[in-house]
């Protein structure tokens, strides 16, 4: 079985994948990941460059009003940074069970 196989049938997050692996998974010819998880992953990931330039320029403050407002600032980002990646696997989890229930209703009808 594949890593996109075992991705789309198991409890595997999109978050604990490789890459490759992620962008395979967005290649297939499935419903998820999409779109949202793309979108908050790209977001994730500037939220890490974002963090990496504060660290860089924590060195150079001038000022402890600097600092402190650099050290919030990464802070912030920390916390930004992981709420997107979890919402890569949130948004897919979602689109699953409003696809399930638009199924359900079909049946329904």
């Amino acid at each position: 079985m594949t890593e996109l196989a075992v991705a789309q049938t198991s409890s595997v997050l999109y978050r604990q994948q490789s890459v490759e692996a992620f962008v395979e998974a967005m290649a297939a010819k499935t419903s998820t990941p999409g779109g949202g998880s793309a979108s908050a992953l790209a977001a994730s990931m500037a939220a890490g460059l974002e963090a990496m330039v504060v660290q860089f320029s924590l060195k150079k403050a001038k000022t402890p009003a600097h600092l402190k407002k650099l050290e919030k600032i990464f802070e912030k980002t920390q916390t930004l940074r992981q709420r997107l990646l979890n919402l890569v696997d949130e948004d897919s989890a979602a689109y699953e069970r409003l696809r399930q229930a638009y199924k359900s209703q079909q049946g329904i009808q």
